[in-house]
C-alpha cells in the first residue's frame, strides 16, 4: 500500500503539464480503497449515461443497469415519463427488475410486493395482511427510492447528488458542438456488451489514444498508410474532444448525414465524457461505449451504432453495417485480447508511473481528472485549459 506522502508526489506528478507528466498511479488501478472513493467522488456526484431513450421507447418499457454497484432500473411508466429508481425492494432489498422488457408493475420475486411504473408500492401480498402488526407501517412511504434522471440528444442520464446542477449545464457546449449530427434523432441498429478483467480507466484510456493502434491494430493500418494525426480540442464542458479526417474506424460507405459542414463531412471526432463514456462521431453514423466497473478490476463494455433512419433506409445499408460491426468488433476485440496484460503490470509490487507520449494528451487528462476528483488534497473537477 502506498504511504499517504508517496501518493501525494505521484499525484502532482501527474499534474504538471504534459510533456512534464508522469502518468497516473498504479496505485489507482489495483487499489480496492481507491476504487471505492471513485463510486463515492466519481459515480455518485457526476451525471452518467446509461444508455439511449430507444431502450425505453413504449410505456412500461424497462431496462436494468448497475453503475458503481449501484443498481438502477429505468422505465417509461403509463403516463409516458421516463423515471428512475434504485432497483431495489423496500422490503429485503431483492432486486424488482432483471433485464429489460415490458411490463405493466414491478415486482420483487422474494415477497411480491409490487410497484407502479411510477414507483408506488401498491400490493403487499399475503393473507392475512403480512404487515398486520408492524408499527407505523404506511404504504405510502415505502415506494422506490428514485434517482435524478435528465436527457440529451436522444442519451439518458442519471445522477444520485441532488446537489449537482442540471445536465444541461453540467454538459457545457457539447449539445452545440454536435448540434449538427442532429444525435437525438439517430437510432440504436447494434448493440453488444464484453466483460473485461481490467479496471474501467484503463479501457478509457485506451480508447482514447491512437499511439497504440500502429502496433495492436497493425493489421488494419496499410503498410505504408500516413499518421492518423489526431487534432487535440478545446472544450468547454466536462469531455475531451479529438479530431482526424482519417481512422483505422471505417466511416461507412454510406449517405453523409445532412446538413454536417465541411469538417464533420470529411473526418470524425472521437470523444470521451466524463466520466466513462466515450463517443465516436462520423459523417455517417455514431457509435459510444459504456464503461461500466464491476469492481477495481473487472468492468463491462457496452457498445452501441447508432444510425438516421434514411441512412438504414439506403438499399447498401446492410452490406455497409455489416462490414463496419465486424471491423469495429475485430478492432475492440484486440483490445480486449492485449488489455489485461495492463492490469496485470499495474498490479506488479514494483510497478511505478512512468511518462506520456504528447500523443496521448487525453490519457493525461483522465488522470488529471481522476485526480481532481478522488484524492483528498483537491477535491472536486478543476476543468484545466489545453496545453
Amino acid at each position: 500500500m502506498k504511504s499517504t506522502d508517496q501518493l501525494a508526489s505521484q499525484f502532482e506528478a501527474t499534474r504538471r503539464s504534459l510533456t512534464r507528466a508522469d502518468t497516473l498511479s498504479p496505485h489507482c488501478y489495483t487499489a480496492p480503497e481507491w476504487y471505492e472513493k471513485e463510486k463515492e467522488k466519481i459515480f455518485r456526484k457526476e451525471w452518467i449515461c446509461v444508455g439511449r431513450e430507444q431502450k425505453v421507447a413504449n410505456n412500461g418499457d424497462y431496462f436494468t443497469i448497475t453503475l458503481g454497484e449501484e443498481p438502477v432500473v429505468i422505465v417509461r411508466d403509463h403516463k409516458g415519463v421516463v423515471r428512475a429508481f434504485l432497483n431495489v425492494c423496500r422490503h429485503r432489498a431483492a432486486k424488482v427488475a432483471v433485464g429489460s422488457g415490458n411490463a405493466r408493475t414491478l415486482v420483487c420475486g422474494y415477497h411480491c410486493w409490487t410497484y407502479t411504473l411510477a414507483g408506488d408500492l401498491i400490493v403487499v401480498p399475503g393473507k392475512p395482511d403480512p404487515m398486520i402488526g408492524t408499527e407505523n407501517f404506511d404504504r405510502k412511504k415505502y415506494g422506490l427510492l428514485p434517482i435524478r434522471l435528465e436527457r440529451w440528444g436522444g442519451f439518458l442520464f442519471v445522477n444520485f447528488s441532488e446537489d449537482a446542477p442540471s445536465l444541461m449545464d453540467w454538459l457545457g457546449d457539447l449539445p452545440q458542438f454536435l448540434a449538427n449530427y442532429r444525435l437525438e434523432e439517430m437510432l440504436t441498429n447494434h448493440e453488444l456488451a464484453f466483460d473485461v478483467d481490467v479496471n474501467w480507466k484503463v479501457f478509457v484510456e485506451n480508447t482514447m489514444e491512437s499511439y497504440h493502434a500502429g502496433f495492436v491494430h497493425s493489421k488494419f493500418l496499410p503498410p505504408d498508410s500516413e499518421p492518423q494525426n489526431w487534432q487535440f480540442l478545446e472544450t468547454g464542458g466536462p469531455y475531451e474532444a479529438m479530431y482526424s479526417n482519417r481512422s483505422i474506424m471505417d466511416f461507412g460507405n454510406m449517405p453523409a448525414i445532412e446538413g454536417l459542414d465541411e469538417r464533420q463531412r470529411t473526418g470524425l471526432f472521437h470523444i470521451w465524457l466524463h466520466p466513462n463514456t466515450t463517443v465516436h462521431v462520423a459523417s455517417t453514423y455514431m457509435t459510444f461505449r459504456q464503461y461500466i466497473p464491476r469492481g477495481h478490476d473487472k468492468m463491462q463494455i457496452l457498445y452501441s451504432w447508432c444510425f438516421h433512419q434514411n441512412t438504414m433506409d439506403d438499399p447498401e445499408f446492410p452490406k455497409a453495417s455489416k462490414f463496419l460491426y465486424e471491423q469495429s468488433v475485430a478492432i475492440l476485440q484486440e483490445d480486449i485480447d492485449f488489455i489485461p496484460l495492463v492490469q496485470e503490470g499495474l498490479r506488479a509490487k514494483g510497478a511505478l508511473p512512468g511518462r506520456y507520449s504528447p500523443s496521448e494528451f487525453i490519457v493525461h487528462r483522465i488522470g488529471r481528472y481522476v485526480i481532481d476528483m478522488v484524492s483528498d488534497d483537491r477535491p472536486g473537477r478543476t476543468l484545466v485549459a489545453a496545453e
